[in-house]
């Protein structure tokens, strides 16, 4: 039986690469095939009768992005803008969103043996925005899944 939820790899790949980030005090990562690009935290245009999740509306290089709070989405507390929150910007297909984290760390490299996959029992009712984790000598990251982040995000 076939894992839906792992990673899209190319068949010989033995590595990979995700931008990792925390939010609140859970290390995350996102494939950086999906990483349009990562930016300061930007103040959004408020958009009225959105959910509480979205923080609005950024012009980026000439297009409207949807800017969503990821510590909302996730169910987190929300927190007050700092200068370490920074706005990833992901590609999905023709889909373009604006993801607000509170500390990009780095660019990481890791083996595709430490991928595992997502504990079902783990934050049940976020268990969809997930697609792994990568378990290294000392932290776990959770690795979202780009896909179904964005077809909640824009259908709702």
């Amino acid at each position: 039986m076939q894992n839906d939820r792992a990673i899209a790899l190319p068949q010989k790949a033995d590595l990979i690469q995700l931008v990792t980030f925390r939010v609140e005090d859970s290390w995350m990562g996102i494939n950086i095939d999906h990483i349009q690009e990562l930016n300061r935290h930007i103040e959004p245009t408020r958009v009225p009768a959105v959910d509480s999740y979205v923080s609005g509306v950024v012009h980026l290089r000439g297009e409207v992005v949807t800017l969503i709070d990821l510590r909302i989405l996730l169910g987190y507390p929300q927190a007050e803008s700092t200068e370490s929150q920074k706005a990833i910007v992901v590609d999905l297909g023709d889909e373009r969103i604006g993801m607000l984290v509170d500390h990009v760390d780095d660019v990481c490299t890791f083996s595709c043996d430490l991928i595992e996959d997502y504990p079902s029992h783990l934050h049940q009712s976020n268990y969809d925005y997930f697609e792994s984790i990568i378990n290294t000598d000392n932290k776990v990251i959770s690795v979202l899944n780009i896909a179904n982040v964005l077809s909640v995000s824009l259908t709702h």
